[in-house]
């Protein structure tokens, strides 16, 4: 589908070449452009380079096991979080995607942007294949497949590929985003982990995957589509295609999902409504902000400006204990930026209760697994974990609407940015956030810790140090977020100059330097040399957050940057 014509693309683009060689200034901003291009090839290579990886971790599973049914596990978990970061891309594409707002004001139908942003989300989704190449090429190499097994590796991927865009436009019309967000968050935080961590963490995670082997692959629903695959090898389970019928069914009604998709969205220009006169309130400082507001006369602004009541400052509504001793904690200067962050007010207090109410549901359902078997104890265990600290590092990682990117005429610029603002005092109040935050942290994670040593038969107290320990670095990857939500919105890598090598070059040392420290710390069973690498890494994060905060103060970052076309 094209919104544009050949021919006036192909005369406009003679008339800008002729335009840009008749002006140095133009030739220089030409070749700066080049280089931008030349650094999205650069992403592409990147890319190439993770497909590769991948088909070599799916190479690696299937020779150190031998068992094919380990390796499409881990292809199964694999998908999962494709799957999610593909929910996710689809959604923005519809409701965030940057062409939006100029398609909006043109006289363009609905349906037609609707098949512009999905053909855009199918090319994205291309390197789907290209992983699913890779990791079933790698797994016929791995089996010694003969030719035509290799043939049959094509229709898997091509079945895989179906089914995992099926399923993301389900995803993007039922599951609620942060369910999403908060599994593909989790899971790219695991792979991250098991990538740096591979010497310590994949053996064991190798072990349980070989362990699980063919239960993982039938409890995700992204392993149905791949567990057929065993039958290439010498498996003997041909009801493993009946495995595809749920897949089947599914693609019968995306005709109608993306009709139900297609229908609830509509493109217009958005406008503003004229705002209402906020009254200023003299009787109380903290106070509702959902409270109806009118028009005000010239009377009665003048009556308010005389009177002083326009000095009195705006607020929200604080009632649980965590919130006022925080509000208390901070100064005019810091409520200030609170009440810029959160305009609807800060809640620490709900989504921790949220959490404590899943920890709670998914500690009883983790105790009443073991009476089926260990294994679906272990299963309910890992799932546990996993839930509660995605969810744990979304309440101590609230940035609120600090660095949400303002689209203007083609540059994106950081909320924050666009106010005098800085990175040390939004760092402070983040820290401030955070420790208020501490205590549940540290309880959370201590029964966490508590329930995983009870499944596995060790010292309750040992689970409960481990859930102290695990709490302090979640607390200090608090810092690393930080600095990476502010590298996000900047040009501070985004040139070859001596100051991207250093960024750069700290990320990576301090960044490596934590992971080592807190596995160290977790895993060392000297008490005292563990607890010595696990303020190691506090005291690593911490250093990279200054170290950040001086280049941010000294080497001048441009805090706009050019969105991806």
């Amino acid at each position: 589908m094209k919104l544009h014509s050949p021919q006036f693309e192909s005369g406009l683009k003679r008339l800008v070449k002729a335009t840009i060689r008749s002006s140095p200034e133009l030739k220089r901003e030409h070749r700066r452009v080049k280089g931008y291009r030349r650094k999205l090839n650069l992403v592409w290579l990147w890319r190439l380079a993770i497909s590769v990886l991948l088909g070599f971790a799916a190479w690696n599973i299937q020779t150190s096991t031998g068992h094919l049914a380990t390796a499409l596990a881990g292809v199964s978990v694999y998908l999962l979080a494709a799957l999610c970061i593909r929910i996710s891309s689809l959604w923005a594409k519809l409701h965030q995607s940057t062409d939006l707002p100029a398609l909006t004001i043109l006289p363009v139908a609905t349906e037609t942007i609707f098949q512009w942003e999905l053909q855009k989300f199918i090319r994205e989704s291309l390197f789907l294949i290209l992983d699913l190449l890779l990791i079933f090429g790698a797994l016929a190499l791995a089996s010694g497949f003969p030719a035509w097994k290799w043939a049959c590796s094509l229709v898997f991927v091509a079945v895989s590929w179906v089914y995992v865009m099926t399923l993301s436009v389900y995803g993007a019309l039922r599951l609620p985003r942060w369910i999403i967000q908060m599994a593909s968050t989790g899971l790219i935080v695991i792979g991250v982990v098991l990538f740096f961590g591979r010497n310590a963490v994949c053996p064991y995670a190798i072990r349980l995957l070989d362990l699980w082997g063919l239960k993982l692959t039938l409890l995700l629903p992204t392993g149905w589509v791949v567990a057929p695959f065993e039958l290439m090898g010498q498996s003997s389970h041909w009801w493993l295609f009946t495995l595809w019928l749920p897949g089947l069914f599914m693609l019968s009604y995306l005709k109608g999902w993306l009709f139900e998709l297609r229908k609830g969205i509509t493109y217009r220009e958005f406008l503003l409504p004229q705002a209402a006169d906020q009254i200023p309130d003299e009787d109380s400082e903290l106070r509702s902000t959902s409270e109806e507001s009118r028009r005000l006369g010239p009377s009665e602004i003048e009556e308010i400006v005389a009177g002083g009541k326009y000095l009195s400052r705006p607020g929200f509504l604080i009632r649980h204990f965590p919130e006022k001793i925080l509000w208390r904690w901070l100064n005019l200067r810091e409520q200030a930026l609170a009440e810029f962050i959160h305009p609807n007010g800060i809640a620490i207090w709900p989504a921790w209760k949220k959490l404590f109410v899943v920890l709670a549901g998914m500690s009883l359902l983790t105790i009443l697994g073991g009476a089926f078997s260990h294994t679906t104890q272990i299963a309910c265990l890992g799932l546990c974990i996993f839930v509660v600290f995605c969810m744990a590092l979304a309440n101590l990682v609230n940035h609120g609407r600090t660095f949400i990117p303002t689209w203007l005429s083609g540059i994106n610029v950081p909320m924050y940015a666009g106010y005098g603002i800085g990175y040390k005092e939004l760092g402070g109040l983040f820290l401030k956030c955070a420790l208020v935050q501490v205590p549940y942290l540290v309880i959370a994670m201590m029964i966490l810790g508590g329930l995983t040593t009870w499944c596995m038969g060790l010292p309750i107290e040992q689970g409960f140090l481990y859930g102290i320990k695990v709490a302090g670095l979640i607390f200090a990857l608090r810092f690393i977020l930080v600095v990476f939500a502010f590298s996000s919105g900047t040009n501070d890598t985004s040139r070859f100059r001596l100051s991207s090598i250093f960024i750069v070059a700290c990320a990576a040392v301090f960044g490596l330097g934590f992971l080592g420290l807190g596995i160290a710390g977790l895993f060392v069973p000297n008490t005292v040399l563990s607890f010595v690498f696990w303020g190691g890494s506090l005291l690593d994060a911490w250093i990279l957050f200054l170290v950040y905060g001086w280049a941010y103060r000294f080497i001048r970052f441009d805090l706009m940057s050019v969105p991806r076309q």
